[in-house]
Formats: C-alpha cells, sequence, structure tokens
C-alpha cells in the first residue's frame, strides 16, 4: 500500500469514528502500518475477546489487525456508508443481512462463527446505598423473568431495539407473555454496555444484556436467568469480507480464523457458545 493510500483510509477511518463514537484497537498512524493490515468492524459484545483474536491472529499470520467496535447498528450504519473495512462482523443475520442485501460483501465469504445467550442481570450491590426504589442482587423480589411484572420493579433497561441485544431482549419478553406487562418500565440504553453500565450503577433495577458482559462486571451485577436454547431467537454472530477490500485474502484468512479451534477456544473462555 502506498503512503498517500495509507494516509487517505487512515483519515476517512477517523472521520468515521467521530461522528459514531467507534472505539478502535490497533494503532491508527498511517506511517506506522505495516504491509499488510486489515481493518475490522465488531460489535461491542466482542470488545474484549476482538483484542485476543487480533492477537492470535496476527502472532500466526504477521497480519496486523486493526478492530473498531460499536453497536450493531452503528458498525452496520458506517458500513452501508462506505466505512473502509475489510471484515465486518454483526451480532445478528438480519443486520448482516442488510450489508448482504446492499450488495456489499464478497461472494461466498460470510460465515457464522458463535453464538451467545441473554441474561437477565441485577445490581449487585447493597439496597441501602441505591435508595429504597432499587432491587438488590442480595434481595429476594427478582428470581425469574416473571417477578419483573412485580410492582416493586419500576425501571427495566433494554438496548435499543435497533440493536440486536434490545431485539432479542424484546422477543424474548414477547415469546414469553411478559412484554406487555414489562413494557412501561423499560428504559432504552444505546447498546448492549450502556444497558450493563445502568444495572452495575443501580440506576434501574433489572436490565438484559448478554451473557458473556456480565463477566465485566461480574462484581457489580447478579445473573437472575440466563436463556437457553430454544427459549428465544438464537443469538448468531456473523463474519464476511467487504467487496470493496483492498485485502481481500486476508480478510478471508480472519474469517475463517474466527471459526478454527483456537479461536473458538478464546471466545469459549469468555463465555461465548459454540454454534
Amino acid at each position: 500500500m502506498s503512503p498517500d493510500i495509507a494516509s487517505q483510509m487512515m483519515a476517512d477511518l477517523r472521520r468515521f469514528i467521530a461522528a459514531t463514537g467507534l472505539v478502535v484497537y490497533g494503532c491508527l498512524h498511517a506511517g506506522d502500518a505495516p504491509a499488510r493490515d486489515i481493518l475490522i468492524a465488531a460489535p461491542v459484545s466482542l470488545a474484549e475477546v476482538v483484542r485476543q483474536l487480533s492477537e492470535d491472529f496476527t502472532a500466526k499470520t504477521q497480519v496486523k489487525v486493526r478492530a473498531s467496535t460499536a453497536a450493531t447498528s452503528a458498525v452496520v450504519r458506517q458500513v452501508l456508508h462506505g466505512a473502509p473495512f475489510d471484515v465486518v462482523i454483526t451480532a445478528d443475520i438480519e443486520s448482516m443481512d442488510r450489508v448482504d442485501g446492499a450488495g456489499l460483501l464478497a461472494p461466498d465469504t460470510r460465515r457464522p462463527f458463535i453464538g451467545n445467550r441473554l441474561a437477565l442481570i441485577v445490581p449487585q450491590v447493597a439496597p441501602q446505598k441505591l435508595g429504597a426504589r432499587a432491587i438488590s442482587g442480595q434481595d429476594v423480589i427478582l428470581k425469574e423473568p416473571h417477578d419483573l411484572l412485580n410492582a416493586q420493579i419500576k425501571r427495566v433497561v433494554l438496548a435499543e431495539e435497533a440493536v440486536p441485544a434490545g431485539h432479542y431482549a424484546r422477543l424474548f419478553l414477547a415469546t414469553t407473555s411478559l412484554l406487555e406487562g414489562v413494557r412501561p418500565k423499560i428504559v432504552r440504553a444505546p447498546h448492549v454496555r450502556a444497558a450493563l453500565a445502568l444495572v452495575a450503577r443501580g440506576a434501574v433495577d433489572a436490565g438484559f444484556v448478554y451473557a458473556t458482559d456480565v463477566l465485566v462486571a461480574s462484581d457489580q451485577v447478579r445473573v437472575v436467568y440466563t436463556t437457553e436454547d430454544g427459549a428465544s431467537a438464537a443469538i448468531r454472530y456473523e463474519a464476511a469480507v467487504l467487496k470493496a477490500s483492498q485485502h481481500h485474502q486476508d480478510g478471508v484468512a480472519f474469517v475463517s480464523y474466527l471459526r478454527s479451534p483456537d479461536a473458538q477456544a478464546l471466545l469459549q473462555q469468555r463465555g461465548f457458545r459454540p454454534l
């Protein structure tokens, strides 16, 4: 890659990051870019493990990975607007369908690679520190999803419905006939990690996040319930190479790597579920 092209790519990426709040891992200085590098866009629920995956992939292939994480809806929006990524990862099938439907995916590169579950969580702090309204992880009021109908439960946070985690949570509530009763209590967060933060701070009584997110705040939240297979829509992450990528083969190698035993082991150590 010529210095001029590399500089332009980095300038374009910086503009997209400034506009969307993407979190980027890896060096963004064009002059420091190795001869072989790829840019990937991934859901915020993969934020921690994508760092490990990137480092492992680089060690195996000498291909530098720069990973940007945001809500899947933001990732898709930026891809649709031409963000210069090589690989896109989504936390649901529908979001990848949007990118595919726009004709932006390289043929035969779309692959599912890991799954997840929803978790209903509550704050893991003493009630007196939260005020009389909040429900503590040490309390007994909320033991299962149907307890969300309890009058003492005032606020339940879900990610925005445009975000896969929010869509999955709403679908779970509808499937379990809880949606109408819980609807007046729903508070929306921009993405799943924002929902996690609200529960951890005790700003809400309960919330739905991915089971893997709990590891990020295990000393601040407690899991009340985790969905099992068949209890709600299957949560499936997919990856694909973008048609506009200038590093097609390296992108294909990264997508293939995500399905490898080493990558699967890293993902499952973080609580993700094999497909």
